[in-house]
């Protein structure tokens, strides 16, 4: 399956004049993160962005809370570069000049107005900006380099992070921190701040307690004070409460809080070393680091040459996926953190081979590349939409990606879907992707169980409060292995639901082999809400302990075979089973089952319940709500063996329903009919009747013929008592004979 290029207009370019519209395939070429928002440069110089808004810091104000679709800021064509923080971000126009957007917390925004801003606005008058930092995920505050070497901050200081030395107010607009005039780069952590000078050598300044300043003890300084004596330095970044720097000769150190592991020295537990108060030098990653990433939970570095990455590398949870190669696990509201997948080894993320690329900036838990020709990848969490991958707004509640998808530049080469789009997807229970939101048909391989249909669900975007899949029109099991006493009652975003609930254009489902379909066992909510579902081959799921609110509201299902399913019988086990069920016309009951309120609710085109396997030596409990909404219960024909006939007929409320006795052969009337008549070792048909087949009193198929006309001898048979089903005129007729 392949995915489409987003639209014109779906990607908001209705924001731009119309003589921007052109006939070229734009491409990126500049992409950065904030905490969970994202923003890229396109080719033509127009900025775009996706991903949460609650502080409007998209910069687009027509979106309320969050959009997976990139939208474009504005209609100015001339920007040049991006810094995200915590809801709030920093753009550079090629004239130099300097614009915010966002939350004004602690005067971030340095525009001294107090106000949070929904679109872009200029800082100051100065344009001679060349940069800017910000504490990217917990704090509120930005330092600035200009043209000449100045360095300038604002915002929070409340850890003397601005280096002012002046005491920790805060600054509402940019204001020059230092005389020094050589500065060349800045980066800031949650409460530190570190900077590089013309000559290499490295600054410091703020918090201290874990050491991350690297002046060898844990006090933090107020003003810029050099680490060590080193002149060689060439990168340096501040993630949370560790920094990163990278020498001229490619090698990566590190210092600060090593209390997870996110250093990247891979130490063993026993061996973990919490605080490094210096600069340590990293030998897990290979020599030449051009950008090191991350959040408090992650560290992502991209190694190669800068403006040619050639190998991205990645340490710490990989909660959401964060880590990118394949094994995250989906954050829930009923998960922990303990639970989630952690490598202290450095992994690599799954990118396609032979790429090269240009950008890398990590968010909180996910993360975005760029190819050296303009194609962006990321992955890792998507619940607001930061992936920029075109997920509806109700199914980003559990969105993520355990493995890289390219995202598509808006106004770029739209691929030719080809005939493939309708093709299965086949899903293997190892791999199963993050993301089927598109998929019209999957096809599933491998082992399941419970956890790999958790994941198939989230994957097709139901398991969030409210969340559907309007585009999944079959499901075929018949090759999947089922592991015993396997759910499709399944952990959502914030509570359990069906694994396939609310898929709206589900028409098929292809139920696994025999032996397999028995190992299901608790299908509550498993397919309610699937308005398309016409017909289910149930009729081998023996292990079912639970179809509770199963097929609610499934207003085509036409039929249903429970007849194995003796395990129905604990308390609500069959709670609004088929409420809703318009069209259902006839059930299969096992020998044992337990009926709760609205089991039938609703179906008002129920004519037909098979109870032949009901064994009971007294009648069974009458739900008093089972089929609320029927008003008329006649119309509900009930088939038991003859045996227990009188069981039901003398009980007050199931008499309410036509019940009636099936013969011991299962024939389950006989009549004669003119048509065919038999003389002790003929049939003799007046008229032609098909599909003739003859039962031994009990029921065994003995002799059978399509067509009958004129006669048919069988006198091959043994004497006996024999019922014959044949059709005719379209009818199916029984006729009870005696061969001697």
């Amino acid at each position: 399956m392949k995915r489409l290029t987003l639209t014109w207009a779906a990607a908001g370019l209705l924001a731009l004049t119309a003589s921007t519209v052109n006939a070229q395939e734009h491409v990126w070429k500049y992409v950065a993160t904030g905490d969970a928002t994202t923003y890229a440069i396109r080719d033509d110089g127009t900025l775009w962005s996706c991903g949460w808004n609650e502080k409007g810091q998209l910069g687009v104000p027509t979106v309320s809370e969050r959009t997976a679709t990139f939208q474009c800021v504005g209609t100015d064509s001339d920007w040049a570069k991006v810094v995200g923080g915590k809801a709030y971000a920093f753009f550079i126009k090629e004239d130099g000049t300097l614009w915010a957007v966002g939350s004004e917390t602690d005067g971030v925004q340095g525009t001294g107005d107090g106000i949070a801003h929904r679109e872009p606005v200029q800082v100051g008058t100065d344009n001679d900006w060349t940069d800017v930092a910000v504490s990217h995920f917990w704090g509120y505050t930005a330092i600035g380099l200009k043209a000449d070497g100045t360095m300038w901050g604002w915002g929070n200081n409340s850890s003397g992070q601005l280096g002012t030395g002046g005491g920790t107010a805060s600054l509402i607009t940019p204001t020059k921190l230092n005389e020094d005039s050589d500065w060349v780069m800045v980066t800031i952590g949650s409460s530190h701040t570190l900077a590089l000078k013309s000559d290499g050598t490295m600054w410091s300044w703020g918090a201290n307690f874990s050491g991350q300043l690297a002046h060898g003890d844990l006090e933090g300084r107020e003003t810029p004070t050099q680490v060590g004596t080193d002149s060689d330095w060439a990168y340096v970044k501040a993630i949370d409460n560790r920094s990163y720097a990278v020498k001229t000769d490619g090698t990566l150190w590190a210092a600060g809080d090593n209390s997870n592991n996110l250093l990247g020295f891979d130490q063993a537990t026993e061996e973990l070393v919490s605080a490094y108060p210096e600069f340590t030098q990293v030998t897990t990653i290979p020599n030449g680091v051009v950008t090191v990433s991350g959040c408090e939970n992650t560290t992502t570095f991209a190694v190669g040459e800068p403006g040619a990455i050639t190998a991205i590398y990645a340490l710490g949870s990989n909660t959401d996926g964060a880590l990118g190669d394949g094994n995250g696990k989906l954050l829930t509201a009923t998960s922990s953190s303990s639970e989630m997948p952690f490598s202290s080894t450095p992994v690599q993320p799954l990118l396609p081979e032979g790429l090269t690329y240009s950008m890398l900036s990590s968010g909180q838990g996910y993360s975005m590349v760029l190819t050296t020709d303009g194609v962006l990848y990321g992955w890792g969490r998507n619940k607001g939409g930061q992936i920029g991958d075109d997920t509806e707004l109700e199914q980003l509640q559990t969105s993520y990606y355990k493995k890289p998808i390219e995202i598509a530049c808006p106004g770029g080469a739209t691929p030719d879907p080809g005939d493939d789009d309708e093709e299965a997807v086949v899903v293997d229970a190892t791999d199963v992707p993050t993301n089927l939101n598109d998929a019209k048909a999957i096809k599933l391989t491998g082992t399941w169980n419970t956890e790999s249909f958790t994941e198939l669900a989230q994957a097709l975007g139901v398991t969030g409060f409210g969340a559907s899949n309007s585009n999944l029109t079959s499901v075929d099991m018949s090759e999947a292995l089922i592991e015993a006493t396997t759910d499709l009652y399944v952990q959502g975003g914030f509570s359990k639901n069906g694994a396939f609930v609310n898929c709206k254009a589900l028409e098929t489902v292809i139920m696994p082999a025999e032996e397999q379909a028995a190992n299901f066992a608790d299908l509550t909510n498993a397919f309610m809400n699937c308005e398309s579902l016409a017909e289910i081959d149930l009729q081998f799921c023996s292990g079912l302990t639970s179809l509770n609110s199963a097929f609610m509201n499934c207003t085509s299902l036409t039929e249903v075979n429970l007849s194995s399913s003796t395990g129905l019988t604990g308390f609500s086990s069959m709670d609004s089973t088929f409420d809703g069920c318009t069209a259902l016309t006839k059930v299969t009951l096992p020998a044992e089952i337990a009926f709760a309120s609205s089991t039938f609710g609703g179906c008002t085109a129920l004519t037909d319940i098979d109870w032949t396997s009901y064994a009971g030596t007294e009648a069974p409990v009458f739900y008093a709500d089972m089929f609320e909404g029927i008003s008329d219960l006649k119309a509900i024909t009930l088939t038991v063996a003859e045996d227990m006939l009188e069981l039901f007929t003398s009980d007050a409320n199931w008499s309410k329903l036509n019940v009636v006795a099936d013969n011991p052969d299962g024939i389950s009337s006989a009549e004669q009919a003119p048509a065919l008549s038999f003389d002790g070792d003929t049939f003799y048909a007046a008229q032609a009747v098909q599909n003739v087949q003859v039962y031994t009193a009990s029921g065994s198929l003995v002799e059978s013929q399509s067509t009958v006309e004129g006669y048919w001898s069988v006198a091959g048979l043994q004497d006996g008592i024999y019922i014959v089903v044949y059709t005719q005129d379209g009818k199916t007729r029984a006729l009870k004979v005696a061969k001697y």
